[in-house]
């Protein structure tokens, strides 16, 4: 990763942003395995928008959508991925584990993340940014995508592909639901991008790449991505083997300290951003839950999620 990359404002912005550079400006922006990102409005770096080239991308399962009322704190975590120490406004969101609990204080759709993220910004940055949402409207365990309103047009949405039954016996029952938005960005000479919220049932090794091959089957354009969590551990029934051969690269992010386990306090990875037709990705993080810790203390999932920037 070249974390000493500058991450200069491009000419054609609409939003512009006081920044250092170099490395410095990096490591304040993402951590790297330093102190935790500072407080929102502590300091004077301002939130930028991304240049034609790059998307800010984030993906986290949230754990029943919450926004603090139970055991987890998802606030903390919309919060942190807007703060102004950030390097660039979100572009693209992947969320997991919408709606997980009807008539629960945690039943939060996706409509209603995409508006905490949004009255968020403008509190406490001034700017005005507004998200458009696709999900699988499911009353539990949704996915859902957000996206800048001002930069892409939803061009197509498929119906949800995972948890389902072929080849026989994969079906795994449980409450998770994956699906893909085709996307046409507008900043960048409207190239069609394809963004697939993954949440895989828990079953058989082999299944996990017979759902990552229908969600695929659903994606296209000149770059795709697939993110979210995999249930499944790498070379597991060599779901991530049969992604690389067809040209997929796996982001593999770490959290700044040289972890990059994303679930079970340590014990494993199973969450996932892999990339197809980029041309590299300078900056890549998991987000600790240290760093995203607001008032509350509470950790903002048992997963983590991931931030990264992706240029092509």
């Amino acid at each position: 990763m070249r974390w000493g990359e500058s991450l200069g404002l491009h000419e054609g912005n609409r939003m512009t942003a006081k920044r250092t550079v170099g490395a410095l400006f990096a490591c304040v922006a993402i951590g790297c395995g330093g102190p935790a990102a500072e407080a929102p409005g502590q300091h004077g770096l301002a939130l930028s928008s991304t240049p034609a080239n790059k998307i800010y991308f984030v993906d986290a399962n949230l754990k029943r959508g919450s926004f603090g009322e139970e055991d987890t704190n998802a606030l903390n975590f919309l919060d942190f991925i807007a703060q102004r120490g950030q390097p660039y406004i979100p572009d693209l969101l992947t969320l997991q584990e919408m709606k997980n609990a009807p008539g629960s204080p945690s039943h939060h759709s996706c409509a209603e993340h995409a508006e905490k993220l949004q009255a968020y910004l403008l509190r406490e940055t001034g700017l005005t940014v507004a998200y458009r949402t696709a999900d699988t409207d499911t009353a539990i365990g949704g996915a859902c995508v957000l996206w800048r309103a001002d930069r892409f047009t939803k061009e197509s949405q498929s119906p949800n592909v995972a948890n389902f039954n072929n080849p026989p016996r994969c079906d795994g029952g449980s409450d998770a639901y994956s699906f893909a938005v085709r996307l046409v960005d507008r900043l960048s000479g409207s190239q069609r991008i394809s963004v697939a919220s993954v949440h895989l049932p828990v079953h058989s090794e082999g299944c996990v790449g017979a759902d990552l091959r229908a969600l695929r089957d659903q994606m296209t354009g000149p770059l795709q991505i697939l993110a979210g969590d995999f249930n499944a551990t790498i070379h597991a029934g060599g779901w991530d083997d049969d992604l690389k051969r067809i040209g997929w690269v796996d982001a593999h992010p770490e959290d700044g300290s040289g972890e990059d386990w994303t679930f079970g306090d340590g014990r494993s990875r199973i969450d996932y951003t892999w990339v197809k037709g980029h041309e590299r990705i300078p900056l890549k993080r998991i987000v600790s839950h240290a760093q995203a810790h607001g008032v509350s203390g509470k950790d903002y999932s048992d997963h983590r999620g991931m931030a990264m920037l992706i240029e092509y």
